[in-house]
């Protein structure tokens, strides 16, 4: 026991074992210091299977082609409540609230949430227009709207967004919580 004690109170033991812990520390601190291979993420592109007769003129831009992964994200956002920038369960809204898949994507004209066809926001406030089905837009090159003065589906989206009809919290605050609760 004596000889424990003076191994572990000798300043010189002290200093050998100090230098040998600092080695063992350094060997292991810069063999985990390897740089690992840059991950570089390559999304799967998304071909679209065109049905005999179609054009084969697509409505896609360029600068943003379709992924699987794309798809995937717009399907969720879509469907997703928490758009509206609000929280409460019964104040939640989304896409899919007036763009009903069963309709063809509009709120259909038969649909007793939306008498005639009219969306309305969370206000209760109707909008100034009857919407027009969201089916086979993948072929329209001559804009959107009824009168094609939208050239761009972006332009569609973010305008929906912004909308004070719509009863949403604000531009900001949707596309904010759009991106912080996306999957």
């Amino acid at each position: 026991m004596k000889g424990l004690l003076r191994l572990a109170t000798n300043p010189k033991s002290v200093s050998i074992r100090m230098i040998r812990f600092i080695c063992v520390l350094s060997v292991l601190l810069i063999g985990g210091c390897k740089k690992e291979k840059e991950s570089s993420y390559t999304p799967t592109p998304y071909v679209i299977q065109i049905p005999k007769f179609f054009p084969s003129n697509l409505n896609i831009p360029s600068d943003n082609p379709m992924t699987v992964e794309g798809i995937a994200l717009g399907r969720y956002l879509f469907y997703d409540g928490r758009l509206s920038g609000r929280t409460s369960p019964d104040s939640l809204m989304s896409c899919c609230t007036c763009h009903i898949q069963e309709y063809s994507f509009t709120c259909g004209i038969n649909n007793p949430s939306f008498p005639g066809g009219m969306p309305h926001g969370l206000t209760g406030i109707p909008t100034p227009h009857a919407m027009m089905p969201m089916i086979n837009l993948a072929w329209n090159n001559n804009g959107y709207l009824w009168n094609g003065m939208i050239r761009t589906d972006n332009r569609i989206a973010t305008g929906g967004i912004s909308k004070t009809w719509y009863g949403w919290e604000s531009p900001l605050r949707t596309k904010c919580t759009a991106t912080l609760t996306a999957p």
